[in-house]
Formats: structure tokens, C-alpha cells, sequence
């Protein structure tokens, strides 16, 4: 499983969890620009290098996941509309070892529905082909996240610490935190 985390601050890239690479950050102008094109597999700098890969599940986000979440939702399908998924190609497409070269189109399944394109595909036999089953084995969907919320009542006479060591409070008032629990699923809490 690989997953790369960019903004305009740094690039973060993590195989199976694990983070293995940083770099420095992407231009606002890209990340804002609706109209810019996302090659999977190449390099467009260096004209043409490709990788020699199998995709299975390439997910776009507009937030930066947390490690939590990359971990835990690597092995199965995303259902419903997660938050800020922006592009979802599940590679579900083709038959095995068949004849697909007519099967260009890949569907996108987040609610942006903004179909990729292959190029320089055989989709023929054993050459640059879709392959079954992938790394997500269809139909293995991720177990949503429910998120919950508790109120605490705390008296404290100079200062309270979140739960989270996160946020230090210092006067009388109603806040909220959020969590991040084992599944990395968000739960608020609001201290009053």
C-alpha cells in the first residue's frame, strides 16, 4: 500500500503505513487549479518514465488523511461519501487475461464522478491488463466511521488540559475537541 500526503508544506509518502520518503511542498497554484491533470504511473518531468506497477484503488483526497485513517482503511472499499474524497478509482474494470482494449474509461466513484483515461495500455492477455483480484478485493467494504459525542463537565481553578494534550484552556467557557479513536473515526467531545 502506498500513499503519498502533499501540500504546499511537504510531500509525505508511506508504504504500508510506514512513512519512507519527505519533500518539499506543492504549488497552491496546482493544488487550487480544477483543470490540473493527474498522471498515475509517470513522471511527467522526465518525458517518458513509467512505473511498472499494478493499481488497485487510487484514492484523491482534498485533506491530508491521518495515519490512523491510511492504515486502517488501505484493505477495503470506501462507501458513502467520506470526506473530502475527490477522486476514487476502485480499477474494477476489464476481464482477466481477456481481450480489453475497448475498456479505456476508469470509472470514478466519488460524487466528483471525474472518469480517468488510460493511455498506452494493451488490455490485451498478460500485457498492461487489468488483473482479479486486486490489493482491495471487491466488495470488502470499510466499516464506516459513526462519530460520537460526550459532554464533560470540568471544574478546574487555573487551567484544563484536552484529553488529547492538544489544546490547554485557561478560561471559564464551552469547548470542543476531537478525537481520534482506534479505527480512526472522530469523536467530539464538548468541555463545558
Amino acid at each position: 500500500h502506498i500513499a503519498g500526503v502533499a501540500s504546499a508544506d511537504k510531500l509525505e509518502f508511506y508504504l504500508d503505513g510506514v512513512l519512507r520518503a519527505t519533500g518539499p511542498g506543492i504549488s497552491t497554484g496546482i493544488v487550487n487549479n480544477s483543470a490540473s491533470v493527474i498522471n498515475i504511473g509517470k513522471d511527467v518531468r522526465s518525458g517518458f518514465k513509467f512505473c511498472k506497477a499494478a493499481f488497485d484503488e487510487v484514492r484523491i483526497w482534498n485533506r491530508a488523511l491521518k495515519l490512523s485513517e491510511l492504515s486502517y482503511f488501505k484493505d477495503c472499499e470506501r462507501t458513502g461519501n467520506p470526506e473530502g474524497l475527490v477522486g476514487y478509482y476502485r480499477f474494477n474494470h476489464g476481464l482477466e487475461l481477456s481481450n480489453n482494449s475497448t475498456d479505456i474509461i476508469l470509472s470514478d466513484s466519488s460524487t466528483y464522478n471525474k472518469p480517468g483515461t488510460l493511455y498506452n495500455f494493451a488490455l490485451d492477455s498478460t500485457v498492461s491488463n487489468w488483473v482479479n483480484p486486486g490489493a482491495v478485493v471487491s466488495g470488502n467494504a470499510c466499516v464506516p466511521c459513526s462519530n460520537t459525542g460526550t459532554t464533560l463537565t470540568v471544574t478546574s481553578c487555573n487551567s484544563y488540559t484536552s484529553p488529547d494534550s492538544m489544546e490547554i484552556w485557561t478560561s471559564t467557557g464551552t469547548y470542543s475537541d476531537t478525537l481520534e479513536n482506534a479505527l480512526g473515526c472522530d469523536s467530539i467531545i464538548t468541555v463545558i
